[in-house]
């Protein structure tokens, strides 16, 4: 029978090439996406005498009439095979899979056999070059032919052109004029030693045009300890996404253009593939901007059949606080840097003193570098990280210009504020950026998301976190008659408690005493229908008072006699109020626990059959009192204990993000809002470094993936002797911290400076 459509058709032509006998390929088999498949490229003068190849079909609707192949390796292969594979896009349409793997075949044993073996070129000397579709890429008259323009990596999906075409429209190509221009802008990408690769749009006039530059991380010269305080591992690739809303933006057009009216987008991630699928470039423009993939309904893909695990374009710790800069702030600097010759730092205190209204007024010293500053600065960094491309007299790209831009800052990134990104003086270089000591820097930073991801964090730290957790909750204890041991207490967020007192304070006759906890202060009296989720205020003229809106958290406290727990126990329900009749409320309890805590009667209350339980009397108080308002440290530190109870466990969090990456725990509604903003403090305001050495028993059962790296090779620091206990290092204290102990070893003239630590 034959097959019933063009995608049957298609499949049917790769098992026939399958169990065809072709020289020089083998493995033919179906690849991670939709429609792709891929096979081995057998030769012995290729480097490990194969190539894994894979092969995507680009409109397997129209196969193979009108249908393309998009040709690529993930493998490090010489410039002459990659740019036979990244030209077959251009010279494949119409084929069938058979004439395509003899085509490729033909021309790849072109290359080896006039050059003889292929060593490992350097891919700065590739030429992008233009060739019209009908002809052979090495006839003589293909040399420079507009028709078709394939002159960088490309990974186009024709999927994106359908969502505004008939399938039967052809793409409108952009002028000649303006096609050279970009090669060239590409071709000094690739001369910098960065790979190039456009994924969408950019050679015709396209809804979407996103071009990537990217950089394997290895070649930064990163520490270990530094790639994993900054998120990054040494396998995968720095990618910076450059989306051009309309036409292509040249270097000369921004220079000429207000910048408000430039209307480019960037993000910066990592990815284990030096080039992301399209549907992943997509997703990280998307309003969430997430950066990983998410399947979505215009675009019909599926999640497991586009992107595999190991291939998602990812955030990392200090990626957001680098896209913020250069989304307010590149293409200012960058004109100032070229109309004024400053360095990139006084671009920024020049930008920042126009912002403040100052720049007229204000004398501005600047210094005025010599050429190319940073090169001297930094003589024993590769010239990748070195090169100033702006310093150019001639021909500027845009996109090279971008990418160095984003590196010369992320190398740097300890040394600026992760919001305002204003050069911090400091005595100590710390491994994790940081904020300056502006109160609104350090607002955004706990407040808008732009710290750490609590989420990451969690699930490649989730005993770190715990630690944290632990050592906030242990400060929280009082040390003596000195109070507690918390340096510093979160402000500033906004957190709402209960109003509860610590049994140092005498009680109101209002108030209500819990043995061995501490005083509610004017709790509501209320009816507790547990089956229903219905709480009845016993005194209707309180339910007026503040705080029992719909959608506010609230404490309920409640006292269970011996028969339903063994012996009397006080606890502590925390509910959101869901609906509300008057005087009564619909309630949701997403977590309880026993007070004062202990670990058999929290075990115990969490097997109870609350559903039968009788009605009950209880008292609810709530969150109506901010924490900056409670001017007693030992009562505020009372107050953040009860607020941490609040959270679920680590592992809890851990296990809900695992279940599905999609998921957040800010919208988890197990977390109540005021708890995730301790939690991000706690997590945020933590300067060192900690890392885990050891793996727990569920540590091991993690992907190399999940797990994003870290730890490993920690092994050998393990102390012996100490069985079933966890191991941390610390591999950078706060930096303030390590200043005031380098600073007392300098003051020590005796040649063993300290018995407890060394340096």
């Amino acid at each position: 029978m034959p097959p019933k459509t063009t995608r049957d058709r298609l499949q049917a032509d790769i098992l026939a090439a399958g169990d065809e006998n072709l020289p020089y390929i083998q493995g033919i088999g179906k690849g991670d996406i939709q429609d792709e498949f891929v096979f081995s490229f057998i030769h012995t003068k290729v480097p490990e005498g194969k190539i894994e190849i894979h092969v995507m079909p680009q409109d397997a609707s129209s196969y193979p009439r009108d249908n393309s192949f998009l040709v690529y390796t993930d493998a490090d292969v010489p410039h002459q095979i990659g740019r036979i594979l990244n030209d077959a896009t251009a010279s494949t349409t119409g084929m069938c899979v058979a004439d395509l793997l003899k085509t490729l075949t033909r021309r790849l044993l072109v290359v080896l056999d006039s050059t003889g073996e292929v060593e490992e070129g350097d891919e700065n000397n590739y030429d992008l070059t233009i060739t019209n579709e009908n002809e052979d890429i090495y006839s003589s008259e293909a040399s420079d032919n507009i028709d078709t323009y394939n002159g960088f990596e490309s990974d186009d999906d024709s999927d994106f052109d359908l969502l505004h075409k008939s399938p039967n429209t052809m793409p409108t190509k952009i002028s000649d004029t303006s096609l050279r221009r970009i090669r060239q802008d590409f071709r000094a990408v690739r001369n910098a030693g960065f790979r190039v690769s456009k994924l969408c749009g950019i050679d015709h006039v396209s809804d979407y045009n996103i071009i990537t530059v990217s950089l394997k991380i290895s070649k930064l010269g990163l520490s270990n300890d530094t790639q994993m305080a900054w998120d990054l591992q040494g396998s995968s690739h720095l990618i910076l996404l450059i989306r051009y809303p309309g036409d292509y933006v040249t270097f000369e057009d921004a220079l000429r253009t207000p910048t408000e009216e430039i209307h480019l987008e960037f993000r910066l991630r990592k990815c284990s593939r030096y080039r992301p699928v399209i549907a992943e470039a997509i997703a990280a423009f998307s309003p969430t901007g997430t950066g990983t993939y998410r399947e979505g309904p215009t675009l019909n893909l599926n999640n497991a059949e586009n992107s595999s695990e190991g291939d998602q374009l990812l955030t990392f710790g200090i990626g957001s606080s680098l896209e913020l800069l250069l989304r307010k702030d590149f293409l200012t600097m960058m004109k100032l840097r070229k109309t004024k010759n400053v360095s990139w730092e006084d671009a920024k205190i020049t930008q920042s003193q126009i912002i403040m209204g100052r720049y007229d007024t204000t004398p501005i010293s600047l210094s005025n570098p010599k050429p190319n500053p940073a090169r001297a600065a930094n003589i024993d960094q590769p010239p990748i990280l070195v090169d100033d491309h702006l310093l150019n007299e001639h021909s500027v790209s845009l996109p090279l210009i971008a990418m160095q831009f984003a590196l010369h800052y992320l190398m740097r990134c300890a040394n600026y504020c992760m919001i305002c990104h204003e050069k911090m003086v400091v005595n100590f270089e710390a491994l994790k950026p940081y904020v300056c000591s502006k109160p609104l820097c350090l607002f955004q930073y706990m407040n808008l998301g732009l710290g750490p991801s609590i989420d990451h964090e969690i699930i490649n730290q989730q005993y770190v976190v715990d630690l944290l957790i632990s050592f906030f909750y242990a400060s929280l204890h009082q040390s003596g008659s000195h109070g507690p041991r918390l340096r510093e207490f979160p402000r500033g967020l906004d957190l709402r408690v209960p109003h509860v007192r610590s049994q140092h304070n005498a009680a109101n006759l209002k108030d209500h005493t819990v043995a061995n906890f501490g005083t509610l202060v004017d709790p509501i009296e209320i009816e507790i229908e547990w089956s229903h989720s219905e709480v009845r205020i016993i005194d209707k003229s309180l339910a007026d008072r503040t705080g029992l809106g719909v959608g506010e958290w609230v404490v309920i406290h409640t006292q269970h006699n011996e028969e339903a727990a063994g012996r009397g126990v006080d606890i502590f329900h925390h509910a959101l109020i869901e609906s509300r009749l008057y005087s009564t409320l619909k309630i949701h309890i997403v977590s309880r626990h026993p007070v004062p805590m202990e670990l058999a009667a929290y075990e115990k209350i969490q097997c109870w059959n609350w559903a039968n339980t009788g009605l009950t009397i209880g008292r609810l108080m709530p969150c109506d009192q901010s924490l900056d308002d409670i001017n007693n440290k030992i009562e505020e530190a009372f107050s953040l204990k009860l607020l941490i109870h609040m959270l679920p466990s680590v592992e809890e969090m851990r296990s809900y993000l695992m279940d599905n990456r999609c998921q957040q725990l800010a919208t988890w509604k197990r977390i109540p809002p005021v708890a995730m903003r301790l939690l991000r403090w706690i997590i945020a305001s933590n300067r060192s470094f900690i890392i885990q050495l050891n793996e727990s028993h569920t540590d091991k059962q993690q992907t190399l993936d999940e797990m994003g790296g870290r730890g490993l090779g920690q092994s050998q620091e393990l102390i012996s002797g100490v069985k079933g206990w966890m191991q941390f290092r610390f591999a950078q204290g706060s930096p303030e911290k390590e200043a005031l102990f380098r600073d007392a070893l300098l003051e020590v003239s005796n040649p063993h400076r300290t018995i407890l630590a060394w340096q």
